[in-house]
């Protein structure tokens, strides 16, 4: 490479006070605009509040290597993209070995997304936290890329997000730090690119012997250069013109509040200027040119069969008039969608915002005044930057925009750290936080974050219940050997080693898991066998002990254990009737067992049934839903009188019969104790005691159908 020097050059560093002893690599900033029709070279270094412009280039491709903003061809991408890099290495003496580059806004993807947490109760808002709920809101967006996209959302990469606002319990609010609530949400733009565009843009610079040291977005570098911060409280739209697509961005509120794009764009005019003037693509460039320049003015040119004509401007503006009114219209409709409404003011740049009477045409389809309408943007250009005339051109905006915003974040420059031995260069709005670096290296939230397992909610006998899964095992970060924050600040030459988090297990839950006692067994009811026990229906379904509970279930858990179940199962009444068990007559609490033969007479046949069959007990884990019934089976017997009922409940799993005390009074759950297989003498652990599934005190008053448990538990 030649190490001569340029005297242009030379003569521009004396006139701005730059020593050329001090003009190094290190000291410039060097700027790539890869465009569908060129590549635009700027060389330059920030002097205070200015950034200064040493020298440019710019070559156009011989053939199509880029459509859309997408690289296709990287290698003729890479050769033209070399010469501009000779160019500018011949004009500064010395070799350029790093590079900032911006992404299209043609594969662009920008999703808004909002998230909301509960805030923990008592304590202030961090940092942390913040930043977290920002990842959620980043997580929600990825979500919907892989709905959207068949399951794709890996093959995109998170490039940044922008903060619209924040609310605490609903109040919209500007910061969340330090403040203390219920709930907080954040609601941002997130934005991603496919990672081929990624590998496309690094293998293209990797040909030339380029490292990216900062990749950033066209739509993010225009705007760096036309409209400066102060301004963004306005609403304003900024669109870039290029040749392939339109790339839009909007502000409001003192932020990037969008971006957008439109597919419509400087070719599509050069395409209309061919066929009304029947030439090639560069003459009809050419031609555009000129009516660009002065509408009005005869244009010269020959046609694709060799023949030269002359026709007046206005008369080819005539032809072409629609496709630029389709321009504007689209432009507009991209523009009143994305943001809502029109915006304050709108500005156009790039090389397709001086196509003839568009600025006109956009106000007018906006309903602005055309004053609010603006081709450049040169009066704050010229606040931030110093160059020759011809570079403050709207041409220029998103290549002096792209150094720009390298110069404004050139403290990050060359950032490589180390993620799990694997070497990073971190690029892109220069995200320097644990989180940003993570987040590059291509972790997911669900590896940063973690997710506890899918819980199961159902309800069981009416009541909802809720089994959840477990918990995630958090994910561990250690910075320079110390566990670190995710807002913690990466320093160049950093070495991160990052475990992922692991999910926690769903939860797994079965109808065995309710009734701890799920046996059935054979009665014969009119010589007819009836099986009893325990039955379970799951959304009007009859299923078996094995069933997986899924969400959303309903859960009706029954028992038939006793001659008046037995009955009410099958829809006969007792009234007037009397139950033989077995050929001896029994009441309706009476416990049936396997085998058990059941005939009804009439009740004026027997003497009164004997009381119940003393209880047995046994202790279980889980508290079962009162019976309520069974599929009924036919019955040919009629009820006539009705006798008295009994207390009866289930006592660890099986039924007791509890008789009618003197005077009406009460049973209370210590009644109880004398059933229960408990010894209070010879404690075996703590003693568990439920009622309906919840712990239940000595005297708390017993109800038909109440399930009550008491047993030792050891594990306490």
């Amino acid at each position: 490479m030649p190490q001569s020097s340029c005297p242009p050059t030379q003569t521009l560093y004396r006139r701005r006070g730059c020593p050329l002893d001090q003009l190094t690599e290190r000291n410039l900033i060097f700027a790539l605009d890869i465009g569908t029709r060129s590549v635009i070279g700027i060389v330059g270094y920030q002097d205070g509040d200015l950034f200064r412009v040493c020298c440019t280039e710019r070559e156009e491709y011989k053939n199509r290597a880029v459509v859309d903003g997408q690289i296709e061809d990287i290698e003729e991408t890479a050769k033209i993209t070399g010469l501009v890099k000779e160019r500018l290495e011949q004009k500064l003496g010395f070799p350029l070995k790093t590079v900032y580059i911006a992404a299209a806004g043609r594969v662009l993807k920008t999703m808004e997304s909002s998230h909301e947490v509960p805030v923990p109760e008592g304590e202030a808002i961090t940092g942390e936290f913040v930043a977290k709920l920002e990842l959620g809101a980043i997580q929600k967006a990825y979500g919907r890329l892989e709905t959207e996209g068949d399951g794709q959302g890996d093959a995109f990469f998170c490039v940044g997000h922008a903060v619209r606002g924040y609310r605490l319990d609903g109040y919209p609010i500007s910061t969340l730090l330090g403040h203390r609530g219920k709930t907080a949400e954040v609601s941002q733009i997130v934005t991603f690119l496919p990672r081929e565009v990624m590998e496309s843009l690094y293998a293209t610079m990797a040909l030339i012997g380029l490292t990216v040291s900062g990749l950033t977005l066209e739509p993010i570098a225009a705007m760096n250069a036309i409209i400066p911060p102060d301004l963004r409280k306005l609403n304003l739209a900024l669109c870039d013109i290029g040749a392939g697509t339109s790339d839009i961005a909007l502000c409001d509120r003192g932020s990037v509040s969008a971006y957008t794009m439109a597919t419509v764009a400087g070719d599509e005019i050069t395409e209309e200027v061919m066929r009304a003037c029947l030439v090639d693509f560069q003459t009809a460039e050419q031609i555009k040119m000129q009516l660009s320049a002065d509408i009005n003015a005869p244009v010269t040119f020959d046609n694709i069969l060799g023949f030269s004509q002359t026709i007046p401007g206005e008369e080819i503006y005539r032809m072409i008039c629609p496709a630029i009114e389709k321009l504007a219209s689209v432009i507009c409709e991209e523009i009143a969608q994305t943001n809502g409404k029109a915006p304050a003011a709108v500005f156009l740049v790039g090389g397709g915002s001086r196509t003839p009477t568009l600025q006109t045409l956009v106000a007018q389809a906006l309903g602005l005044d055309e004053k609010h309408v603006a081709v450049g943007g040169n009066v704050y250009i010229r606040r931030m930057i110093t160059a020759e005339e011809n570079l403050l051109s709207p041409e220029y905006a998103t290549p002096l925009g792209i150094a720009i915003t390298a110069a404004s974040q050139r403290a990050y420059d060359s950032f490589v750290v180390t993620v799990n031995d694997r070497k990073l260069h971190l690029f892109n709005l220069w995200d320097t936080s644990v989180l940003g670096v993570l987040q590059m290296s291509g972790y997911r939230y669900r590896q940063l974050m973690g997710k506890a397992g899918a819980s199961i909610s159902y309800t069981l006998n009416g009541e909802r219940r809720v089994a959840w899964g477990k918990p995630a095992r958090p994910a561990e970060v250690m910075l320079r050997g110390a566990p670190a924050a995710l807002t913690d600040t990466v320093q160049p030459g950093d070495v991160l080693t990052f475990t992922p988090a692991e999910c926690g297990e769903d939860a797994a839950l079965t109808l065995s898991d309710l009734a701890d006692v799920f046996s059935r067994f054979t009665v014969t009811l009119e010589g007819q066998p009836v099986s009893v026990g325990r039955f379970a229906t799951v959304n009007g379904v009859p299923q078996e002990k094995d069933y997986a509970i899924k969400s959303g279930d309903e859960i009706v858990l029954t028992r038939i254990a006793t001659v008046g179940q037995l009955c009410a199962a099958v829809g006969v009444s007792l009234d007037g009737q009397a139950a033989l068990v077995n050929g001896i007559p029994r009441g309706e609490e009476y416990a049936l067992a396997a085998g058990d033969a059941v005939s009804l007479v009439p009740a004026d046949e027997y003497p009164p049934a004997p009381a119940a069959n003393p209880p047995v007990s046994r202790p279980v884990r889980e508290p079962e839903a009162p019976s309520v019934g069974a599929p009924p089976i036919e019955s040919t017997h009629d009820s006539t009188a009705s006798q008295p009922r009994a207390l009866i409940i289930e006592l660890n799993g099986r039924p007791l019969r509890l008789p009618p005390r003197e005077g009406g009074l009460p049973y209370q759950f210590f009644d109880l104790l004398p059933y229960a297989d408990i010894d209070p003498q010879n404690p075996q652990g703590q003693i568990v005691q439920m009622l309906n599934g919840q712990p239940a005190s000595y005297i708390k008053e017993l109800q038909d159908g109440d399930c009550a448990e008491i047993f030792w538990n050891n594990s306490i």
